[in-house]
């Protein structure tokens, strides 16, 4: 008989900036409901979970990892696999070009369950992947990285949002996703296409940052998490440039008076909290570009004189975007389920424990034992780990994680899911935490 699994959930971090809050929400609400926790830097996590004794459940970033025998490992030894695609693919218009870009979206069937980040997303993969078996391997869950989008963001990140305000005033971001010429590791294998296009975009947000400049206005540059960060800051020395590539995009999206991107997924993610927002590009390359849901949804220009005024008009008349979406929310709805909630991580888990049945009577002592074991185990594997050449831009995109800081962001995660629940939190080298139930005396 298969042994059934623990409560106990893995979840690694692939890009900590990326992840970290949307991943502590499920740790949150986890374990709110009694479940151990498993949080930290991709490589350490799945090296844990693959020498544990008894079974658990890992939550992975999409349907397979980069080398498929970590999955056959972690199915032998019982542990149940489940994942969300962290590309998202709500950048497309048409599901179907990135699902054709995903290889791993092709390996549904092969893990236990994958919860779909819109209507969209599940739509297309009950016809073409699951087909009669949807309801067993998909769940339209939302995503718990869009939880923060809005409201519950603005309480999960007050404090930053006012360091911020303090020190940038009142300031434009500017979004960067140009990494091909401008890369944190080089890559030999680069589409010469997109880098000319890439090369011809970050010149034009290098023209508009001198131009907002001149016009004393505070602009925040925002590179992307694969990029150089090195490249922007020559235009620190211009005054009114700041270049903050540290920390969740997230704060930085919900202080600022107007949001300029070109084609990132952060156009979305503005739009979604109530931020204007510009496309700044060639018009025609921005319509028809493969990704260009986050176009579609901004104000589209190539004109630096239309956002100035827009700027002014803001700080002049409080005016904001209120969405401007009357006719593309629909449309927006059918890629995003739950947007601006703590839904998602609640529907995540539901579906885990509808699916596999665990008692809510906690076995303190089990856990106790379980818990000293786990210490002793991470840390043999975190000094035996070490990172090959192939992951160095992955390990360029991991922060450690401090202490004092991730117990904040535990307990205000907990709050923002609906519950708190006394913890024990050890952590290891800034590279993995576990989270565990105290034990009564």
């Amino acid at each position: 008989m298969m042994q059934l699994p623990e409560k106990k959930l893995f979840l690694p971090l692939e890009l900590t900036r990326r992840e970290y809050f949307s991943k502590l929400l499920i740790a949150a609400e986890a374990f709110i409901r009694g479940y151990t926790v498993i949080f930290g830097h991709s490589a350490q996590v799945l090296s844990h979970a693959l020498n544990q004794k008894k079974p658990g459940i890992l939550f992975y970033k999409s349907a397979s990892p980069a080398k498929s025998e970590i999955f056959t490992r972690l199915k032998n030894a019982g542990n149940l696999i489940i994942a969300q695609d962290e590309e998202a693919g709500i950048s497309f218009k048409n599901y179907s070009e990135f699902f054709n870009l995903r290889q791993s979206l092709k390996n549904i069937n092969n893990i236990d369950h994958f919860f779909c980040w819109g209507q969209d997303e599940y739509e297309f993969l009950s016809k073409t992947v699951c087909k009669n078996r949807s309801k067993e391997k998909l769940t339209l869950s939302g995503s718990p990285r869009t939880s923060l989008w809005g409201h519950l963001g603005e309480t999960m990140f007050r404090e930053e949002i006012a360091k911020y305000t303090k020190n940038y005033g009142n300031y434009i971001l500017l979004v960067s996703n140009f990494v091909s010429p401008n890369p944190l590791v080089r890559d030999n294998n680069i589409d010469t296409g997109n880098l000319e296009r890439e090369n011809r975009n970050i010149k034009k947000f290098r023209e508009l940052v001198a131009i907002l400049s001149k016009n004393g206005i505070n602009t925040v540059i925002r590179p992307h998490p694969a990029e150089n960060e090195g490249g922007w800051d020559d235009l620190t020395k211009l005054p009114y440039v700041f270049v903050k590539s540290t920390g969740d995009i997230t704060p930085l999206i919900l202080g600022s008076k107007m949001v300029v991107h070109n084609s990132c997924t952060s156009g979305i993610q503005s739009v979604m909290s109530n931020k204007y927002v510009f496309s700044y590009g060639d018009k025609d390359e921005l319509t028809n570009f493969m990704a260009s849901v986050p176009n579609i949804v901004s104000h589209i220009t190539d004109n630096s004189d239309e956002i100035i005024k827009r700027y002014r008009l803001i700080m002049k008349r409080g005016d904001s975007y209120k969405n401007n979406l009357e006719d593309k929310a629909n449309f927006l709805d059918k890629k995003i389920h739950m947007s601006g909630s703590n839904e998602p991580a609640k529907i995540i888990l539901d579906k885990i424990e509808e699916k596999w049945f665990f008692s809510d009577k906690l076995d303190m002592n089990s856990i106790y034992l379980h818990n000293l074991a786990m210490k002793s185990i991470i840390k043999k594997l975190i000094h035996k780990f070490s990172i090959n050449q192939k992951d160095r831009i992955v390990k360029g995109k991991q922060e450690d994680m401090r202490k004092d800081r991730l117990l904040n962001d535990f307990k205000k995660s907990m709050t923002i899911q609906g519950g708190y629940k006394n913890f024990k939190m050890s952590i290891y080298h800034g590279k993995v935490a576990v989270f565990s139930h105290k034990i009564k005396d």
